[in-house]
């Protein structure tokens, strides 16, 4: 039996291959300009023109409004622009999710009649058509995105392995600098005291002699002592960075320590012609610390406020405590420090720009070497300043009586640290913890003050963070009720744009962005050798 043409055309509807050349047969066999195959999508919930037709309709506000009515099972008929001819009539015969589009006259009624048994079956084949199509879609988006993930996944690995590469480098070269450091300081010491003490007997020898002998002398020999601190500075900057400086600690008074520093810096003072205010404390403070080195760091601060201020400048030392530390705090009327420079003012060879003419000398060695031996102490150091020409306060703390910092310390990076961040800032929390998590070190984020305070494993934090981003109150508070959770030696540091803002219970400021150098020297501090011994292990 010799099957029906329209029938035969809608079974070749279903066959990709002969779809669009069915499509005009069936379209003669039922009398109309054009037919088209639509399927209803349940992705967009839309009817969507079926694989192998036009993707697009030209026609605008009224097909979409049609299409819409098509969406239920059914006759439809409208007039709309159809094959670039306006006012055209379109019937739509719609059945199980299935559209067929008639355009340019009324379809004939018989051979509807005859074909519309096999719309079922032609919209199961035409979806399942689409199913598939949509399945491939998926899995090549899938393929896509798993080979671009391979891609970013070597990248990293690739960024990671020279990271470290980098990172041994660097090491390596910080370990050949403080080689050279230690060599120089050495090189330069050997000729400097034969100098020194040929300068002291030709001195001796031509006293009362003529003025010019005495004048030429005095300039050597001042420019001799300073050559020998500078040289100094050097050798215990090398020792520090090598971990070479050992402590011997003991009790001590510490305005003794601070007599030491002034009588060490008189002849400065009075040469130019300084007012010198010392504020004693009421009561004798004790701390433990080795005398030599503590007058160290009070003398530097000291030599550097009267170097930096000018002529008949004023210059106060005040020395007190709290229930936990003790401070010596100096202030002076001078130059001032730059905003831009309060942050980094104690690393390493680290100098305010000026002018040839104005330059005061020094290699920026003497407040690293202040910072670096109050750490070694248990303590900290830190700076205030309210811009250039307004002075400056360098503030000096110490833990409180003895036991408050045993023998035997050296300077060295904490391995495997504990950092607490408190910040509002997701961002802020992740850029820690990567660079960190990067250096072996564990990190712990806390999204306000009240989730930091409920943390249970504070207690053993190195390292706090604080963002600036909280206000200066919430700050103080959080800063001052760690204080009393964490460990003595724990740094609280604050992370923001306040350069010079004293906060109670804050050692320090970071700058924003953090970086990779300054959250490494954040956990480079002062351990007792035997707690380093087992970090390592």
């Amino acid at each position: 039996m010799q099957q029906d043409p329209g029938t035969r055309a809608v079974v070749e509807l279903a066959d990709p291959g002969r779809r669009i050349a069915a499509a005009h047969a069936l379209a003669q066999q039922l009398g109309v300009a054009a037919v088209m195959v639509m399927l209803r999508d349940p992705l967009v919930d839309a009817l969507v023109p079926a694989p192998g037709f036009p993707q697009t309709l030209r026609g605008g506000p009224g097909w979409r409004a049609f299409l819409d009515r098509c969406r239920e099972s059914g006759r439809h008929v409208a007039h709309l622009d159809c094959e670039g001819i306006a006012g055209q009539r379109v019937e739509a015969f719609v059945l199980d999710g299935l559209a067929l589009l008639m355009c340019g006259a009324e379809p004939d009624p018989a051979v509807l009649a005859r074909i519309e048994p096999m719309f079922p079956l032609l919209a199961y084949a035409l979806h399942g058509e689409l199913r598939v199509a949509l399945a491939r879609s998926e899995a090549d988006d899938a393929r896509s995105l798993a080979g671009r993930a391979q891609v970013l996944a070597n990248a990293l690995d690739a960024a990671r392995q020279e990271a470290t590469r980098l990172n041994a480098q660097l090491r390596e070269e910080h370990r050949r600098k403080d080689e050279f450091l230690a060599m120089l300081a050495h090189e330069l010491r050997n000729p400097l005291s034969p100098l020194v003490t040929s300068i002291e007997i030709l001195r001796r020898r031509a006293s009362g002699s003529d003025g010019d002998t005495d004048r030429l002398l005095g300039i050597m020999r001042r420019q001799t002592s300073h050559l020998s601190r500078l040289v100094d500075d050097l050798l215990d900057i090398s020792r520090v960075t090598r971990g070479k400086i050992e402590l011997r600690p003991e009790t001590l008074g510490l305005w003794e320590v601070v007599n030491n520093a002034v009588e060490v810096n008189r002849a400065l003072m009075e040469a130019k012609g300084h007012e010198l205010l010392l504020k004693p404390p009421a009561a004798t403070i004790k701390v433990h610390g080795d005398p030599v080195r503590l007058t160290q760091v009070v003398s530097n601060l000291l030599h550097n406020a009267a170097k930096y201020t000018p002529p008949n400048g004023r210059i106060e030392v005040e020395a007190g405590s709290d229930s936990r530390e003790a401070f010596v705090r100096i202030t002076d009327n001078g130059i001032g420090i730059a905003r831009e420079m309060i942050d980094s003012i104690f690393d390493l060879f680290a100098q305010a720009p000026s002018a040839p003419e104005q330059s005061l000398g020094g290699l920026g060695i003497g407040l690293t070497l202040v910072r670096s031996l109050a750490e070694m102490h248990g303590g900290r150091v830190s700076v205030h300043s309210a811009g250039l020409g307004k002075g400056s306060s360098f503030c000096l703390r110490l833990p409180v009586g003895p036991g408050a910092q045993r023998a035997d310390i050296s300077r060295r990076p904490l391995d495997h640290a504990s950092v607490l961040v408190v910040t509002p800032s997701a961002q802020l929390a992740q850029g820690v913890r990567a660079t960190l998590e990067q250096l072996g070190h564990r990190v712990e984020a806390a999204y306000s003050a009240l989730t930091a305070l409920q943390l249970p494993a504070h207690m053993h934090f190195d390292a706090v963070i604080l963002d600036a981003a909280l206000s200066e109150a919430e700050v103080a508070d959080l800063a001052a009720r760690l204080r009393r959770l964490l460990r003595p030696s724990t740094r609280i540091v604050l992370a923001g744009d306040r350069p010079g803002v004293a906060l109670p219970g804050v050692d320090d400021a970071l700058p924003l962005p953090l970086t990779a150098q300054a959250l490494d020297s954040l956990l480079t501090r002062s351990v007792p050798e035997e707690q380093a011994d087992i970090s390592r292990s």
